[in-house]
């Protein structure tokens, strides 16, 4: 019972109901694109291709991603659900705070899929200007440039600066983004879902360290990968006004060996 009234206790702060807006938002989309999809199926011809067919073609791998998507929210859904349950404290920060740290965690981050998203955008326009040299390949010119404007804004979008930006100003809308949520089985905060234990993320130690004008505490954790494992680390910065009794109970509550006991009470 203590994991449900956790649970409702917070379900209304930006990070948890952007979640929920999420999966609505993909759920409506979705339905929509099904719709589409049986509209232009009964306009599609018994004989040959036409714009029909090509648009069909196109939705059906639009309707594709949404359901690919869908899964993953609610399977992030499940492991907030989760870590709810081994709740240690939510801390609570001013918002403008909280979007000076991720800018500057934004300015330290390599962006991998944003460079390997261009690459397939690139890749996308490149056989889309060499299928229209030829008569018989003309007709994938369009599918393919088109495809390589969403790929390519979608890079733009998964840009640490850009989802920073957007992620504010969405939360806003949600109420501001003011919270994190610090639990024995993982950590939530408004730009990731971190769950110890779940695809091959182990914890194994704590402790606090100043990173760029922050104050953190920094967990770090291995990740497996098939054969090979990594060593990384998630930077939680510290509320200005904390107690420094407060961090040094979060330092001692993670480096406990019995960090996973999670019938432990919570610190808040």
């Amino acid at each position: 019972m203590q994991a449900k009234s956790a649970r409702a206790r917070y379900s209304s702060i930006a990070l948890l109901r952007k979640q929920s807006v999420a999966i609505g938002i993909c759920a409506v989309i979705l339905a929509v694109m099904l719709l589409l999809a049986f509209l232009l199926y009964l306009r599609i011809p018994s004989e040959g291709f036409d714009a029909s067919t090509y648009a069909f073609a196109l939705i059906g791998l639009i309707i594709i991603l949404f359901i690919v998507l869908l899964i993953a929210l609610i399977a992030a859904q499940e492991k907030i659900n989760t870590i709810f349950s081994s709740l240690i404290a939510v801390l609570e920060y001013n918002s403008r705070y909280l979007y000076r740290f991720y800018r500057q965690q934004a300015a330290h981050t390599f962006p991998v899929a944003s460079v390997i998203l261009l690459g397939i955008s690139a890749a996308a326009v490149i056989i889309g200007a060499t299928a229209g040299t030829t008569a018989d390949m003309l007709y994938l010119r369009a599918p393919l440039f088109v495809s390589g404007a969403a790929v390519a804004l979608t890079a733009a979008a998964v840009h640490p600066y850009v989802r920073a930006f957007l992620n504010y100003h969405f939360c806003r809308l949600l109420g501001k983004d003011r919270h994190i949520v610090l639990a024995r089985g993982g950590v939530i905060t408004s730009h990731r879902i971190l769950s110890f234990g779940f695809n091959s993320t182990t914890f194994f130690k704590a402790e606090l360290r100043r990173s760029g004008s922050f104050d953190c505490i920094t967990l770090h954790y291995h990740k497996r990968r098939g054969y090979s494992a990594r060593t990384a680390l998630i930077d939680i910065p510290l509320p200005p006004d904390s107690d420094p009794a407060f961090a040094q109970e979060l330092l001692r509550i993670y480096n406990s060996s019995d960090l996973f006991m999670y019938d432990k009470p919570s610190y808040m």
